[in-house]
């Protein structure tokens, strides 16, 4: 018995040292887990403060001085086409030239034909992308568009009754003739920059009817921003757009002629020197007159300006890194306490 007792007293103090180490082990693990967790939650914490700060910037409450059109001209123009592929004009009549076409999608409005991420220069006689008879949907997207007769030509593309079309996030510059040039229904045209063409920047053609014109930098066009010039073509919306040096030395940046289409909440940038925003609202005190006898009833007194290319990074990477940056920093202060 007595014997026995050096081994379990040897054995108890190599078991306590056991203890004593797993314990000093699991601490660590926790202290190590509890620092994970703390930096998971102020990344995420830092990405919820970033979405926040997204969604309440206004940047349209920058005054367009400070926005300095110089730089939205040179960026249109030195735009790196490295981020895009370089293709001749494309001409498509019908669908099955589509389909032949090899464009991906299915022409459904939650799966419409896509053309998207192309550099097309062409010559002063064919438009860049001419569509022709497609009651199907599709969507024009990520492209940059310069020379041609006219940037975007939609002829006798969607219906009345419910398949959309897209145009949106392309830089269309320096056509001989329109931007866009359209006779279609039901279309949103959306986000675009359109500049530096030879007459108006979007002009409808033959007709026009539920087509949205949303959220562009119409910028520089030597005759209209948007031309309707038709009486038949209605039932059209053109909201939150940034019209700046359209039509120089005319009466209005717009010209509709027909008996139903609205404009609302553009930026017209001759305006802001001749009425004022007494109440602080954001939206001049005086209608915008559109050539024709329209009127924007709310023209704003700022411009959000939109410079878009394939190439260039979103918010969403800026909040990510502005996140990591905050978490280092945070990490920082507790050892500097230490």
């Amino acid at each position: 018995m007595w014997s026995d007792f050096p081994l379990k007293l040897i054995n108890s103090r190599v078991n306590k040292k056991d203890e004593v180490k797993n314990l000093t082990i699991s601490r660590f693990k926790l202290k190590i887990e509890g620092k994970s967790l703390f930096l998971i939650t102020l990344y995420v914490m830092s990405a919820i403060f970033g979405i926040f700060l997204l969604s309440i910037l206004d940047t349209s409450d920058i005054p367009f001085e400070q926005n300095n059109l110089k730089l939205i001209n040179e960026k249109v123009q030195s735009t790196d086409s490295l981020a895009y592929t370089p293709h001749s004009p494309i001409f498509i009549d019908g669908v099955p030239a589509l389909i032949a076409g090899g464009w991906p999608g299915s022409g459904t409005n939650e799966d419409p034909y896509v053309i998207s991420g192309l550099n097309i220069t062409g010559p002063p006689t064919v438009s860049l992308i001419e569509i022709k008879n497609i009651p199907v949907s599709i969507k024009i997207n990520n492209c940059i568009l310069i020379g041609g007769r006219n940037g975007i030509e939609f002829s006798e593309v969607g219906s009345k009754e419910a398949t959309i079309s897209i145009i949106s996030h392309n830089i269309i510059t320096k056509s001989v003739e329109h931007g866009i040039l359209l006779s279609c229904n039901t279309t949103l045209i959306k986000s675009n920059t359109i500049t530096f063409n030879g007459r108006s920047g979007i002009y409808f053609s033959d007709y026009g009817v539920n087509i949205n014109i949303s959220c562009n930098n119409i910028l520089s066009n030597t005759e209209y921003g948007v031309e309707i010039p038709q009486s038949h073509m209605d039932f059209n919306e053109i909201s939150w757009n940034c019209f700046i040096g359209n039509n120089p030395g005319g009466s209005s940046q717009a010209l509709d002629n027909g008996p139903d289409n609205k404009f609302k909440y553009n930026y017209w940038d001759e305006w802001v020197s001749q009425s004022d925003d007494t109440d602080g609202d954001g939206i001049l005190n005086t209608a915008y007159p559109i050539q024709g006898g329209n009127t924007d009833n709310f023209p704003r007194i700022r411009c959000c300006m939109y410079i878009i290319t394939a190439a260039s990074p979103g918010f969403e990477y800026f909040f990510s890194i502005g996140g990591l940056f905050f978490c280092i920093f945070q990490i920082w202060r507790r050892k500097s306490k230490i």
